[in-house]
């Protein structure tokens, strides 16, 4: 008499998904990597372009952008610490004309699922308001 016994085996894969997040979260400035996937070792370009009808103000730190980088992680995105030194660096308003378009890098060096945030205002009274979110993009 033989005997057949099936072992069944239960494998729990989790994923951080890296496709094309290419979406526009705000129509007024839109943010946008070159690319979705990088690696660590990789420099991400930013192209944000202000589409609005009218002068904008970026929060600055000294005279670049204050990007807020977020990642991904436990369902739920969450602002990673910024790199600007407010108290070595003050922030100036950086004015962004209709049309204009900005571009800069920088690295990210732990793997995940992230997006850039850039707080901006219609008005130079520096209480930024607003807020424009970048695509998705991942670091492997």
């Amino acid at each position: 008499m033989q005997t057949t016994i099936r072992v069944g085996l239960c494998v729990f894969l989790v994923l951080v998904s890296c496709k094309d997040f290419s979406t526009d979260h705000d129509s007024e400035i839109s943010i946008h990597t070159n690319s979705t996937i990088y690696s660590t070792s990789e420099e991400i370009q930013i192209n944000m372009t202000n589409n609005t009808q009218q002068l904008i103000y970026l929060k600055s730190c000294c005279s670049s952008p204050d990007v807020r980088i977020q990642k991904y992680g436990n369902a739920v995105w969450q602002v990673l610490e910024s790199t600007c030194d407010e108290l070595m660096c003050p922030s100036i308003n950086i004015h962004v004309q209709v049309g204009q378009r900005l571009n800069w890098t920088f690295g990210i060096k732990d793997a995940g699922r992230y997006r850039l945030m850039v707080a901006y205002s219609k008005t130079s009274t520096v209480q930024f308001f607003s807020t424009a979110m970048s695509n998705e993009f991942c670091i492997r």
